[in-house]
């Protein structure tokens, strides 16, 4: 029990009393009911985030831009890095990975 002081009255609080939802109870989140044996059905992959490559830019230059090394960059679109790097092209499609 915990003893609230400084209220206009003191009441005592029980938090061993926790009443939280059984597995099978449902859960409204926005308008839908969610429970744990449906939970397997929402995919919650994120979308694989792209880039269009314009001229002048570089590996290196888009690897910055999001945060993320040449190196998983090249091996994300199955580049091959040689030398001072792989020839990209404008209007290429690069996906960006996640960290």
């Amino acid at each position: 029990m915990l003893a609230l002081q400084g209220c206009e009255k003191e009441e005592e609080v029980d938090l061993t009393d926790w009443s939280l939802p059984h597995r099978e109870d449902k859960v409204e989140i926005a308008g839908d009911a969610f429970t744990e044996k449906n939970a397997e059905a929402v995919d919650t992959t994120p979308e694989p985030v792209t880039y269009t490559v314009r001229n002048g830019d570089v590996i290196s230059g888009i690897a910055a831009r999001y945060d993320i090394s040449p190196r998983q960059l090249a091996e994300a679109n199955g580049l091959a890095l040689k030398g001072r790097g792989s020839v990209i092209y404008p209007g290429q499609k690069l996906i960006i990975p996640t960290k």
